[in-house]
Order: structure tokens, then C-alpha cells, then sequence
């Protein structure tokens, strides 16, 4: 296994394409996309030092591995991962994917004929998505970038975009773009492996990047209304009800992802840190060093009435309770 100094790199392959893998820990999965990538290419894994057997498996099967603790990069489409990478892509197109990643071999062909023909420099696919299970369709991309020519895309700098390849190349004209129709057999499949404990973990770091590109016009008014929106788009739009249960947690986990990054840019743009919600807090805690709080009248009536009607309520349901 390699060190953390440099890069470990094995294996060997011809063809014109290399399917770039990103692994962490993957053991139950790797297989599978290397299997299904070796006959149309160079596999190359782009490992974050894995505990497990992820990089014994991949090289048993034929893949290439390098290793780099890429960690602190909110996402690995930027150009730091990028400048570390190509220097080990021995080919001109690049496929740049994931663990939780194939591609059927129906659309594998499409991508030899596009590199033999040499008539395109990017293609633009469907991602299909697939949560909880292999019928559960509702996050599906129409418009994903992942097998380019090098030097087709420029990656930007970590930080300014989330999930995106980055942008077209100043010299891409609009026929050098192969758009194959969004149909299951032209698809990148993504097999998304997520349940609530480990989405929210992920949406966490996510929307935190994410919220730094977000502008600060309108926030107030973007958080009451995006959200609720989103639900609506992935409920119904996207077809969640259409899976019970399942399609409506989906719907409100990326509603909230969306409420999540509003909330944040809020906070960022507003100078809310944590620093000085505690400063508010020591003003008013010195202030009750000095002298109790009084309330009103008025604000006293309503608690007689408010101690009142929950006393009954609270002994009513302790009673009931035995």
C-alpha cells in the first residue's frame, strides 16, 4: 500500500479511455464498475487510503490505484484534484467517476465509437439515480458531464463549485459535444447507498460549501419560499409519491438540504457566528447579575391563565397515564 508521500500506482491497459474511480472504503462495491470498465479501458482508482480491502480488490481485478488524502476538499470535482490526477492518465479521454458508479455496456460501446471516431471532445448524459432501490428513481440528472477529452474541461479551484466538472474549455464549440439521449441504456447508473444518519452527515459538509456560493439578495425571502418548493418538485415532480414512505423522506431530506444552505448563506451573510450569538448571551447574563427580569401585567394575566389550563391538562394525562 502506498505511502501518504506519494502516489501508488500499478497495472497496465491500452485503450484510449481512463475510467477514473474515486474510493473510499469500498470493498462491497469496487468490483463492479472495474469489471464492467476494463474491456473499453485503463481503470485508474483514486483512493483516499482505504482501510479495507478496496485497493487489493481493484488491483486483483486489473485496476491501477493511486492514493491521496482528500479529505479536506468539500468535493472531489475541482482542480486540485485534478492537477494531482492527470499526471497519471495515460490516455486522451478521461471518465471521471465513482464507487457507487456503473456504466451498462450499451452506452460503454457508444463511448469506444466516440473515441475512435474522434468527432466529439465532451459527452453529456443522463445520471440515473436510484434511492433506497433499483426502482426508486427520483433525483435522475438529464444533463451530467462524465467522459471528456483532456483539456475539454477547465476544473475550477476548490470551493467554487459543488458537483460540477467545472466549465467548457474557451476552444469547445457547440459540435464538439455528443449529447446521447436520456434514455436507461445510455445512463450512468448511480447506485446511491444512503440512509438518514449517513445523508445528513454528508449534507452537512455539502451544504456548508455549497452556501458559500450562494449569493446574499433575497435570503430571507428565498428561505421561506425554496424549500417548500423543492419538496414540491421532488414529491411530485420527480414522482416521489409514487413510493409511499420512502419517496416522501427523500423529498423532505433534499428540501432540507436546500433549507440547510439558505440557512447557512444567511448566517454568513449576516455575520451570525457563534462567537457572537455568545456574545449576546454574556451581555444578558451580566444584565441578570445586576437585576431580575419583570414582566408586565398583562404578560402576568396570560401566565395565570396559561399555569392554569396546563395544570389540568398536565394532571388529566398523568391520571390517565397508570
Amino acid at each position: 500500500m502506498a505511502s501518504k508521500r506519494g502516489a501508488q500506482v500499478s497495472g497496465e491497459n491500452s485503450k484510449n479511455i481512463t475510467f477514473l474511480i474515486f474510493t473510499f472504503n469500498e470493498e462491497k462495491r469496487i468490483e463492479y464498475p472495474v469489471k464492467s470498465y476494463l474491456p473499453y479501458g485503463d481503470v485508474l482508482l483514486v483512493d483516499n487510503f482505504s482501510s479495507d480491502n478496496t485497493c487489493e480488490i481493484a488491483r486483483q481485478l486489473g485496476a491501477r490505484v493511486i492514493q491521496r488524502d482528500n479529505s479536506r476538499l468539500p468535493v472531489a470535482e475541482c482542480k486540485e484534484e485534478a492537477d494531482f490526477i492527470f499526471p497519471h492518465v495515460k490516455t486522451e479521454w478521461i471518465f471521471w467517476g465513482f464507487a457507487d458508479e456503473m456504466v451498462p455496456e450499451s452506452c460503454l460501446k457508444v463511448y469506444r465509437d466516440i473515441v475512435d471516431n474522434a468527432t466529439h471532445k465532451i459527452v453529456v448524459q443522463k445520471l440515473k439515480t436510484m434511492l433506497y432501490h433499483p426502482d426508486m428513481e427520483m433525483l435522475s440528472a438529464q444533463a451530467a458531464i462524465k467522459l471528456f477529452k483532456r483539456g475539454a474541461i477547465d476544473f475550477l479551484p476548490s470551493g467554487q463549485s459543488i458537483h460540477g466538472l467545472g466549465r467548457f474549455a474557451a476552444d469547445i464549440r457547440s459540435q464538439d459535444i455528443r449529447f446521447l439521449p436520456p434514455l436507461d441504456e445510455y445512463a450512468v447508473h448511480h447506485f446511491s447507498v444512503y440512509n438518514t444518519e449517513k445523508l445528513t452527515l454528508n449534507h452537512n459538509r455539502y451544504s456548508t460549501s455549497h452556501s458559500g456560493l450562494m449569493p446574499g439578495n433575497n435570503l430571507g425571502i428565498k428561505i421561506f419560499i425554496q424549500p417548500f418548493m423543492t419538496f414540491l418538485i421532488f414529491y411530485f415532480v420527480h414522482g416521489g409519491f409514487k413510493y409511499g414512505v420512502r419517496g416522501f423522506i427523500a423529498a423532505v431530506q433534499y428540501s432540507y438540504y436546500l433549507f440547510q444552505v439558505l440557512a447557512k448563506a444567511y448566517e454568513r451573510h449576516h455575520h451570525i457566528t457563534l462567537e457572537g450569538i455568545e456574545e449576546n448571551f454574556r451581555k444578558k447574563k451580566s444584565e441578570m447579575l445586576e437585576k431580575s427580569p419583570k414582566s408586565s401585567w398583562m404578560t402576568r394575566v396570560v401566565a395565570a391563565v396559561k399555569v392554569f389550563v396546563f395544570s389540568k391538562l398536565y394532571l388529566y394525562k398523568k391520571r390517565n397515564s397508570r
